[in-house]
């Protein structure tokens, strides 16, 4: 999970994504969501068994049987 630091305090939702995911924080657009194009807040990927990239959208129920 990356969170982009916009200067705000960003403490109460990084505790809460620690419990269900490794939290990296950036500044907007940092490496990461460079690499990965992010374009939206959530942006969710679906990594399948070998490493790969196998969907991303903005809604998570789209990629539901990714």
């Amino acid at each position: 999970m990356v969170v982009a630091d916009p200067g705000e305090d960003v403490a109460e939702e990084i505790e809460r994504l620690g419990d269900v995911a490794r939290v990296v924080v950036e500044a907007p657009m940092g490496d990461l969501q460079s690499t990965f194009k992010v374009s939206g807040y959530p942006t969710v990927y679906v990594i399948d068994a070998d490493g790969t990239v196998a969907g991303t959208d903005l809604d998570a129920l789209a990629l539901v049987g990714a």
